[in-house]
């Protein structure tokens, strides 16, 4: 800490520099330089838990022996891994003090539990005395996330939910619908729950706005090629660290695209297997749809979607008269449009779709000034 003590300060005041002092307390809260030297103090802690690897007495958790893998960090959230018996946690702990000793950097006693899974009780019981470590219990919330070793249950995801009424990883099915209850609820009354039926299907709604839609995404859709990403990166063995802890725990070498998920396996992973098989046939030669292309949610989405017909009714447009409604068609292929004036309280024939659902779309501006001279043609009709 040489470097943040040993330099000298000086204030300006009134456009003045005025004198010097020593920086003795070390960094201000929020000094631009804190990062880079928190992420050198954590660099630290990583060699002392690799050194620690080595050691004989350490035996690593049955999921990470292949990777030598006893712990994650992420900023100043740490997770560590182990042998459920005392003498790997004993180790474990003795390198958080000694990385303690050097950084004076502690383990917040209130924010630390040990979580266990298959260990018999009096063993639990050894260890919790030994650490002074609370027992936590499963799921727990690591950045927000519920974490668990089953599937995970509706009401585990309601802090998501809560986040998405005050301001999306893999959901089960119905707190995705739960999800586009709210969307929708929000789009036609400004509310978190509807109170009426609507006039058109969120299908309609999803579609891209050159088909008649809002461009709004499906949630249900866009989950399933978000978690074809995941595919993705498997297939082409990113350099990702969960990518090889599942090639080392999961499939060993076998060919990605014929693997079968084990009975035993987790939920997550056999949601990601199931949908492996839909997009299997997207798949050439390794390749996303046989091109150079890199795979991208974008691009599973619209695969899943599929060719969309062009709906009738996104060409209309209504004006305001009050006598007459102007409708204004361009037909397919052409660059001239149809204009049908109809009087108020009469039925549209030609428009059932429009009827049906209630909506008359406007178009552009240019569209609107033709109609506004249509309408002033009307007008002077009238007065004549």
């Amino acid at each position: 800490m040489e470097c943040m003590t040993s330099p000298s300060y000086s204030l300006c005041i009134n456009g003045e520099t005025c004198g010097f002092f020593k920086g003795k307390r070390g960094l201000r809260q929020g000094d631009p330089i804190s990062p880079l030297l928190f992420v050198i103090a954590m660099d630290y802690l990583t060699r002392l838990m690799k050194k620690m690897g080595k050691k004989d007495d350490f035996a690593f958790h049955h999921r990470c022996q292949g990777l030598r893998l006893n712990h994650l960090i992420f900023a100043d959230d740490l997770m560590m891994f182990s042998k459920g018996n005392v003498q790997s946690v004993v180790l474990m702990v003795r390198t958080l003090k000694a990385f303690a000793k050097v950084s004076g950097l502690h383990a917040s006693p209130s924010k630390t539990a040990i979580y266990f899974g298959n260990v018999k009780e009096d063993i639990q019981d050894r260890i919790v005395q030994l650490t002074g470590y609370k027992k936590g219990q499963f799921p727990f919330r690591y950045l927000g996330v519920p974490i668990t070793s089953k599937r995970l249950a509706v009401a585990d995801c309601d802090v998501l939910l809560d986040r998405i009424l005050h301001r999306v990883f893999m959901l089960p099915k119905s707190v995705l619908r739960r999800i586009v209850q709210i969307y929708r609820a929000f789009l036609w009354e400004g509310k978190v729950f509807l109170t009426k039926s609507l006039p058109v299907a969120w299908e309609w709604v999803c579609r891209p706005k050159i088909y008649g839609g809002l461009g709004t995404h499906d949630c249900l859709t866009w989950n399933t090629a978000a978690i074809g990403k995941y595919i993705w990166e498997i297939s082409q063995k990113e350099d990702v660290l969960w990518i090889k802890w599942v090639h080392s725990v999961y499939i060993k070498g076998a060919n990605w695209w014929e693997y079968q998920a084990p009975t035993a396996a987790s939920w997550v992973w056999k949601v990601i297997c199931r949908i492996k098989e839909v997009f299997k046939r997207a798949y050439v030669n390794n390749k996303w749809l046989n091109s150079d292309k890199n795979y991208t949610i974008t691009l599973g989405y619209e695969w899943l979607k599929g060719p969309q017909m062009k709906v009738g009714w996104h060409n209309w447009v209504q004006s305001y008269d009050d006598n007459f409604e102007i409708g204004l068609t361009q037909p397919e292929e052409s660059n001239h449009y149809d204009v049908e004036l109809t009087p108020k309280g009469k039925k549209k024939k030609q428009v059932p779709d429009l009827e049906n659902l209630g909506l008359i779309l406007r178009r552009n501006k240019q569209r609107h000034k033709e109609l506004k001279k249509m309408k002033e043609l009307v007008n002077m009709r009238k007065i004549k």
